[in-house]
């Protein structure tokens, strides 16, 4: 399966594959949070190159008959849209790597408690993804580059303190520190990448400079 494009002069045809990219963010998973990435290029032409990016992680909740002194569960969902370009300007890029920017929203819950306290809820978010691409890698079918970037926005979500009753197994709600439903009075770094990603062919080949 094949999609033309075509803008001005500039036209070719992209199979699915080529399109189409698989990553995971090796950082997260430095964390202990299992996590994987797919895009998918929605404008692609020798000079632009527009994708839809939908991430997923999902640190499950293990099995205990009792209620766990430290917990770390999290799931996260994220579709993101991304413009890639390329700058002339050498002090800003190396002239091989690949610049993107665009929104995120995300939602998630969560369940931390790694101290005396732990805290669990849902957070909804919004905002701008930017940063880079760098070739890695280049196969005979397939190439790996290198995703370098990071999320900022604002968030909706709720926050419930509970501590731990290890006599009886069981948590208790601290309601004077728990919070309901709020904006969180700041920006929020939401996400860091350091992703390995998978293409037919890599992002030095994707998007170029347009000197005409």
């Amino acid at each position: 399966m094949s999609f033309p494009c075509a803008f001005g002069q500039n036209m070719e045809k992209y199979d699915f594959y080529d399109r189409a990219a698989v990553k995971t963010n090796a950082f997260e998973w430095l964390l202990t949070i299992p996590n994987a990435a797919v895009e998918f290029d929605v404008v692609r032409t020798p000079f632009r190159k527009m994708s839809l990016n939908l991430g997923v992680k999902y640190n499950w909740n293990t099995y205990h008959k009792s209620a766990p002194a430290a917990v770390f569960d999290l799931f996260d969902f994220r579709p993101e849209f991304r413009f890639y370009f390329r700058t002339r300007n050498l002090k800003v890029s190396r002239p091989w790597w690949v610049m993107y920017v665009g929104p995120y929203a995300s939602h998630g819950t969560y369940t931390f408690k790694l101290s005396r306290k732990g805290i669990r809820g849902y957070a909804s978010g919004a905002g701008i993804s930017a940063g880079y691409v760098i070739p890695m890698y280049e196969y005979a079918k397939g190439a790996i580059d290198v995703e370098l970037g990071a999320s900022v926005g604002v968030q909706y979500c709720t926050k419930e303190v509970f501590t731990h009753n290890p006599e009886g197994n069981y948590y208790t709600k601290q309601e004077e520190e728990s919070v309901g439903p709020h904006v969180t009075p700041f920006p929020v770094l939401s996400e860091l990448k350091v992703a390995f990603v998978w293409r037919n062919e890599s992002i030095r080949h994707q998007v170029r400079i347009d000197t005409g």
